[in-house]
Formats: C-alpha cells, structure tokens, sequence
C-alpha cells in the first residue's frame, strides 16, 4: 500500500469531517480519484466515522467509571507488590524508578506496568461499548439515510416530480392539504426551484423538493420537527436532535459515497439537503434569500 504524508492523511480526516475548502479540498478530491490507496483510505475513515456518528451518544462519562479504573489499577499494583514482598530480593522484585532510571527498566517489570495500562483501556473499551454503542436507528427509519436514498433516485431520473413550477409560493400551496404542517420552501436567488413531490414514509407526511444549481440538483426532504424527535416514524439521529435542542443549525453530516448531507430547520419543521456540491455551499444556496 502507498505511504502517504502526515499532511495528507489530517487533510483526509478534515476532508471527511467537513472542514476543507479551496485548494484543499481539490488537493483531497485528487488524490481520491487518481490514487485507489488513498480512496480506501478515504472509504474506510468515512465508513468509521458514520459508524461513530449515528452510534455514539455524546454524554459526559460517569465519575464512578473513572474511579473504577483508578481503584482496579490500585489493587493490581498492591497485589503484586505483596507477592514481590514474599520473594527474594533478585529479578522478581518491582525496581523503584526514577526519572533518571526509567530507560533501564526491567522486561518483567514493563510487562506489569503495560498490564496495568492495559486494564485501564479493557475498562475503557467495556464501557464505551455498554453506554455508546446502543441505540442504532435502522435505516428505513433514518430521517437523512432516507433523504440520501430519494435524492439518488432523483438525480438518476428514476422519481419524476408531482409537481413542476420553479415558485416557491405555488409549490407550497399544492403540497398545503397533503400535509399536517406548514411547509417552508426557500425563495432563493443562488438556484432555480424546479418542483416537488409528497409521498408518506414510515408514517410521516413528508414533502420533497429539488432545485438545480448550476449542473448539480439540491434536493430537500422536509418534515415536522415534532414527528422527527420522537421514535415511532422516521428519526433523527440523536446528536442532530440535540443540536435542534440547542438552537444550532445547517449541520453537516459525513459525506456517503459522495453525496453531500445538511440537516437543517426552520419553522416548525427539520429539512435534509442532499447534494453532490460541498456542504457548505449547499447551506449557503438555500439561504440565499431573495430580498
């Protein structure tokens, strides 16, 4: 496998969280299409943190688990030093160590000291796993894996829209007694607004609509916030719920198979955005409201 330098490989990691632009973000994007190392590289980091995004719950980790580790780690260190103290003074016993000394420790000695490190990651890893990794949303009930399959659907030309008109007040309008809540769609300057479509998923009303910019599509699928964070239709994720929480918005997610994914809201409903251009540029096309 190619070896990469340090540079690039933290610009693939702010690659896949969103954080590059300009010339950056070309010299990523190339390096994806010309070197198949580097795309797996690329598949295998986005994959891992996709997997940690919609698995890990961020929450601060219990005081007792730390205490446990340092009380686990206690009793290893004074049970060995009471079999050491029944032991002739010879190769068995723990050297004490200096910081002058410590470049000479003893092999059996590093051994019980990466023993207790290691008992401290086991404890660790345990834990992680017990209150993390919990949860999982199936992803015909994902509210963005959803939105990320329709858009490919749209962009192949496979759904057809119900309703084609590039004025946001009349696409509103026929979408008003399909659904049970106030559809928001953008009046914009930065791309034209091409129509939409309604369907039910999961149990939810939902409305979709597409604009074109440039030679690329946005598309949009919106629901009602107050479906969304619950857990009998379609779902949010849990850190896109509290980040609603907490009155963030246009949130990036991790790109999937190039497909580019913003979470938004406004008005009483939850939006996500699915395009081949930059998230960051997808935000700034859909709020580029005409005055």
């Amino acid at each position: 496998m190619a070896k990469f330098t340090e540079h690039q490989l933290e610009l693939l990691t702010d690659y896949v969280g969103n954080r590059l632009s300009g010339d950056e973000l070309n010299q990523v994007e190339n390096l994806i299409n010309s070197n198949p190392d580097f795309k797996m590289r690329y598949i295998l980091e986005k994959n891992t943190a996709e997997l940690f995004s919609t698995r890990l719950k961020n929450i601060e980790t219990p005081l007792y688990v730390y205490q446990n580790i340092n009380k686990g780690i206690d009793e290893l260190i004074s049970s060995r030093a009471s079999v050491q103290n029944t032991l002739p003074d010879t190769q068995y016993r723990i050297p004490k160590i200096s910081i002058q000394s410590k470049v000479n420790v003893a092999p059996s000695s590093r051994r019980y000291y990466y023993a207790a490190g290691a008992l401290a990651v086991a404890v660790l890893v345990f834990f992680v796993y017990s209150y993390y990794f919990s949860n999982v949303i199936p992803k015909d009930k994902d509210f963005i894996e959803v939105s990320r399959n329709i858009f490919d659907k749209v962009d192949a030309g496979e759904i057809k829209l119900q309703y084609a008109t590039n004025n946001p007040a009349e696409l509103a309008n026929f979408f008003k007694d399909k659904v049970d809540f106030n559809v928001f769609i953008p009046d914009i300057k930065d791309a034209e607004l091409l129509g939409g479509v309604y369907n039910e998923i999961a149990g939810e009303k939902l409305v979709h609509f597409v604009h074109r910019c440039g030679n690329k599509l946005i598309y949009t699928m919106q629901g009602c916030m107050k479906d969304v964070m619950k857990e009998d239709k379609l779902m949010l994720r849990e850190h896109h719920k509290d980040d609603i929480v907490k009155g963030e918005n246009w949130k990036p997610c991790a790109p999937i198979e190039g497909d580019n994914i913003v979470v938004w809201y406004r008005d009483g409903v939850v939006c996500s955005s699915v395009s081949k251009i930059a998230p960051q540029q997808i935000a700034s096309v859909l709020t580029s409201y005409k005055k």
